[in-house]
């Protein structure tokens, strides 16, 4: 942990430059996993992306299978948190880390509740993994809730790095929860200046045994292949590759629901600045 977290203040916080304007492009998709396929179950995964002349974000949720109303949770957090970054994302990132995660995770609760009374069933029904990386352009706001994998890409040398690790539950190979108990806590956050990152994924774990070696801690050529189609396509001829992609090539390497979410971070250069950061 200690390990995880000097590389978050190393990376977040490297020397970068100053930039005049700031355009965003993102780009999300999903696709339903071969086992969900074979038992006639919708793709349990939510993911949503928002792009604005002055700020990007983009949100996934990995319903949980053993939960019976998880898709809509999974949409439930998504919708809800992308509203909320969207409105409170400069007193977010300007908080301490304890009331940051209670500005970001007190929302979704509440959201969750209201629909557990709506259908009148148990908060643990709605259960769900969190991703999400929100930009306004001069700082970065990244966060993780249970498993899945968020890669950043540093500018000068176009090396994709994770960031963080799955938040693990109790038990060994157990994640945790929007839902779960204590998930205030648990949610993983770096928050820090843009610097020299200029481009963010998030992938559910199903996409993630496709596009991302645990072993070596290496995304696949895919991730960056990926991204210029971003960079250079309108959003829904990107979006419908992406999901192309996922659906013939990367979900064969996974019977999970498959989920990715692309920010791209376009910046006009005019100078150099050194940031200085608390991390």
């Amino acid at each position: 942990m200690k390990k995880d977290r000097k590389f978050k203040r190393w990376f977040l916080n490297k020397p970068g430059r100053r930039f005049s304007a700031t355009a965003f492009k993102v780009a999300v998709a999903n696709a339903q996993g071969r086992r969900h396929e074979s038992e006639g179950i919708p793709c349990q995964d939510a993911v949503v992306g928002f792009a604005s002349g002055k700020f990007a974000s983009i949100v996934l949720a990995d319903g949980a299978g053993s939960a019976s109303n998880s898709m809509l949770g999974a949409q439930i957090v998504v919708n809800t948190l992308t509203r909320v970054l969207k409105e409170n994302f400069k007193r977010i990132a300007k908080s301490k880390e304890e009331k940051a995660r209670n500005k970001i995770m007190n929302p979704l609760i509440r959201s969750l509740a209201v629909a557990a009374q709506r259908h009148q069933a148990a908060l643990k029904d709605f259960a769900c993994t969190l991703l999400f990386v929100a930009s306004d352009g001069k700082r970065l706001l990244i966060g993780q809730l249970g498993d899945g994998r968020i890669g950043i890409r540093n500018s000068a040398t176009g090396e994709w790095r994770p960031i963080m690790e799955a938040s693990k539950g109790e038990f060994f190979n157990e994640t945790v929860f929007v839902t779960s108990i204590n998930a205030i806590n648990l949610l993983q956050l770096a928050i820090g200046p843009v610097g020299s990152i200029d481009a963010c994924v998030i992938m559910s774990d199903g996409a993630e045994e496709g596009l991302y070696q645990r072993a070596s801690h290496t995304f696949a050529p895919a991730i960056s292949r990926m991204s210029e189609w971003v960079q250079i396509n309108e959003c829904d001829k990107v979006e419908e590759a992406i999901q192309s992609n996922l659906s013939e090539v990367v979900r064969q390497k996974s019977m999970d629901d498959l989920s990715i979410g692309y920010l791209m971070i376009l910046k006009a250069l005019y100078g150099h600045k050194h940031h200085k950061s608390k991390f």
